[in-house]
């Protein structure tokens, strides 16, 4: 396949193909690693699928959370301007 690097933003982006990434098993948000070889031959291998992450709630990751090292809610004083609460 070709294809041609695409800038997005300040960065270069290649397109793949949805045939090549269903054939690598791979999807938006999949991190993966790209290697430089011999003779500038990339090598991009699939590192952790976004699909098969898990999802960790908010109460899970305060579960961790020593008694000791959680905070208590800090009072800004009262609203000035629009804000919404």
């Amino acid at each position: 396949m070709e294809t041609r690097l695409t800038r997005v933003g300040n960065s270069v982006a290649v397109r793949l193909s949805r045939d090549v990434l269903q054939k690598a098993r791979l999807g938006e948000g999949d991190l993966v690693r790209v290697d430089v070889g011999p003779g500038k031959k990339l090598t991009v291998r699939s590192v952790r699928s976004a699909a098969r992450r898990k999802r960790i709630t908010l109460k899970e990751l305060l579960r961790g959370l020593r008694p000791e090292k959680r905070v208590r809610e800090v009072d800004w004083g009262p609203s000035v301007g629009k804000e919404r609460i």
